[in-house]
C-alpha cells in the first residue's frame, strides 16, 4: 500500500465509514458490538468478503481499545491477536480469490 493510500485510510472521515460498515455488519447478526462479536464475525468461515477489511480494522481497533489489559494478562498478547486477525483476513482472502 502506497503512503498516500494509507493517508486517505486513515483519514476520520474513512476511517468512520469503515468501522460503521463492519459495527452494523456485527449488530446486524448480534446484539452487540464489542470486541467478542467483532472476532466471532471474524473468525466466522462464512464472512462475506465484502467485509473481511472492514471488520479486521475494527476488530484491531478494539483490541487496541484494550491492549493494557492483554498486556497484563501476558506480555506480546495484543500483538499476537493482532497477527492472528491479520492471518484470518489473509486466509478470508485467499479463499475468495481477492488475492493470489
Amino acid at each position: 500500500m502506497k503512503s498516500t493510500e494509507m493517508d486517505t485510510l486513515l483519514q476520520p472521515d474513512v476511517q468512520e465509514k469503515i468501522f460503521k460498515k463492519a459495527f452494523d455488519y456485527v449488530k446486524s447478526k448480534h446484539d452487540d458490538v464489542n470486541l467478542q462479536t467483532c472476532l466471532f464475525e471474524m473468525y466466522n468461515e462464512d464472512l462475506e468478503e465484502d467485509y473481511v477489511v472492514c471488520l479486521c480494522l475494527a476488530c484491531i481497533s478494539l483490541l487496541e481499545m484494550g491492549s493494557e489489559d492483554f498486556e497484563n494478562i501476558q506480555e506480546g498478547l495484543t500483538k499476537k491477536m493482532k497477527s492472528s486477525i491479520m492471518k484470518k483476513m489473509t486466509e478470508h482472502l485467499e479463499k475468495t480469490s481477492s488475492i493470489q
